[in-house]
């Protein structure tokens, strides 16, 4: 049997949702989830012009990257996701269904600062500088 192979995943694009985060009560206390939806768009040219296509991806993660997730995450946020595929396959209404995800291990935040974060007020200096009164010159030289 071949034990080398890798299975990594890196993701660059936008949220399509806010998280859902959910809390699973487990033996030991609680698991937390977070599940969202990102879209990857690849730019090709056809034809002399330029064509868009979107990718929409699943991605779920555990812990305390999820509750991280659902804290600093919203819809539009533009993220780097490093992770791993996995699949899930189900039988609904007599049929295999088949779905594959991204179970994210690693989210970079990237783009701008939020708006949500204000900038420090800009100091406010006068028109005119204030008058200033000439000191009287000092004899001992400070070194």
């Amino acid at each position: 049997m071949d034990k080398a192979s890798l299975n990594k995943v890196i993701l660059l694009g936008r949220l399509g949702r806010d998280p859902e985060v959910r809390y699973l009560p487990t033996e030991s206390g609680e698991r937390v989830l977070a599940r969202f939806t990102l879209a990857t768009t690849r730019v090709y040219k056809k034809g002399g012009t330029y064509q868009e296509e979107t990718e929409w991806h699943s991605i779920h993660c555990w812990g305390d990257l999820a509750k991280w997730v659902g804290e600093y995450l919203r819809k539009g946020r533009q993220i780097l996701v490093e992770g791993r595929l996995r699949s899930r396959r189900w039988e609904q209404d007599g049929q295999t269904r088949k779905k594959v995800e991204i179970v994210a291990e690693k989210i970079v935040l990237l783009g701008r600062k939020e708006e949500s974060i204000p900038e420090p007020a800009a100091e406010e200096f006068p028109a005119e500088p204030p008058d200033l009164e000439p000191s009287e010159p000092d004899d001992e030289v400070p070194f």
